[in-house]
């Protein structure tokens, strides 16, 4: 195997688990979203592929407010006493996850 096709591996590999990985933390994300009147789940885009891998938004207008979960600033209340810790720890997880699953790549 020359060592181009090798390369070649080693990014597809890559791709495939990244996509994986986003998949999994959108399902994750989607199912740990609080719901009021549901717009805020209804609100997670699909999978969209980039120069770097992949992107998920929400497009609800406050969903910056839940991902950083409840806090008081200045005496005002944000976010949810329902969903304390936001989605951090979601986040936190998955990079976690993606890190470990990239580690096991086979780098030439």
């Amino acid at each position: 195997m020359s060592l181009l096709s090798e390369f070649e591996d080693i990014v597809k590999k890559k791709d495939l688990v990244l996509l994986a990985v986003a998949t999994e933390l959108r399902s994750a994300l989607v199912k740990a979203t609080p719901v009021d009147t549901g717009n805020l789940k209804a609100s997670w885009s699909p999978l969209i592929k980039t120069d770097n891998g992949y992107r998920l938004s929400n497009t609800a207008i406050y969903a910056d407010i839940r991902l950083e979960g409840y806090r008081i600033i200045n005496g005002k209340q944000y976010g949810s006493l329902k969903f304390p810790e936001g989605f951090r720890p979601i986040l936190a997880k998955y990079g976690e996850i993606l890190q470990q699953k990239l580690k096991e790549i086979k780098w030439v």
